[in-house]
């Protein structure tokens, strides 16, 4: 069933995400010293939003995997391509490195609404 898939996943990934959030400038100290945390604490928040998304994401992309429907998949991430390849560049030239993090953060998150449209109705 998909809604434990839903509840197991969030009991898993919500307080990873909440926990990396929290502590995301304390890991980036220790990991790779003060002026690197510093520079990049707000980066790895946002990846760790898209994180969450992502992980989502593998719920209706297994069940339209297991349909035996992989070409609705491999559709889907050929047409996300572009526009994720001409947002990236917007969103770098515009913001640098964090705009790579929206950019990413964006996409999967489009990813896991569009995935889970296409697997509506599959079973």
């Amino acid at each position: 069933n998909e809604t434990i898939a839903y509840i197991m996943f969030s009991m898993v990934c919500i307080p990873a995400v909440i926990i990396g959030v929290g502590l995301s400038y304390t890991i980036l100290n220790i990991w790779l010293g003060k002026e690197y945390a510093e520079n990049s604490t707000y980066i790895l928040q946002v990846l760790l939003i898209g994180f969450l998304f992502n992980s989502y994401a593998q719920i209706p992309f297994a069940t339209i995997q297991a349909a035996g429907k992989a070409k609705i998949t491999a559709l889907i991430h050929c047409i996300e391509i572009i526009p994720y390849l001409v947002g990236l560049y917007f969103f770098i030239i515009h913001f640098g490195v964090i705009g790579a993090a929206y950019a990413w953060t964006i996409r999967v998150s489009l990813d896991f609404v569009i995935l889970l449209v296409a697997s509506r109705g599959i079973y």
